[in-house]
């Protein structure tokens, strides 16, 4: 099921009253490939979802995170009642018209178009060239490319 984000986040930014608040989430797929010396140790596709919810209120600031996204309106105001236990009254945020924008990703050369075998052959010559140089003896090398969506 695909989840719809952007309506998550604006219910989770219209509940609770707060002088500033903001959610970021971050998802990520990462192709992982290990090296020890001439040996291939590992290679590995990961993924990662997680986000953040940061709030300032009377002050003081209140920060949590979540790893799922049904998870960002409870964590606001868990983020919002941290905020008002570190009260701080002297400290105002100067108040403007918030502005909305949505950037898209720019992608030179999708990571995930690469075939898994073309990205174990290039390492694996960037191995066979350095173990080629006599002063070094073993070579740790790995490689993580992540898509951030």
């Amino acid at each position: 099921m695909k989840k719809n984000y952007k309506n998550i986040i604006q219910e989770s930014l219209s509940k609770k009253k707060a002088d500033y608040k903001e959610i970021r989430i971050e998802e990520t797929v990462s192709t992982r490939i290990n090296y020890n010396g001439k040996t291939r140790e590992n290679v590995s596709i990961n993924s990662h979802f997680g986000g953040s919810a940061r709030s300032m209120s009377n002050g003081g600031w209140g920060f949590t995170s979540f790893n799922e996204i049904e998870q960002a309106p409870t964590k606001m105001n868990e983020s919002i009642e941290l905020a008002n236990f570190s009260k701080n009254p002297s400290f105002k945020i100067h108040q403007n018209s918030p502005k909305k924008i949505t950037l898209p990703a720019e992608v030179k050369k999708d990571p995930r178009s690469i075939k898994l075998s073309e990205k174990i052959s290039l390492l694996d010559h960037y191995k066979d060239l350095l173990l080629k140089d006599k002063k070094f003896k073993a070579v740790k090398l790995f490689t993580e490319i992540q898509k951030e969506k």
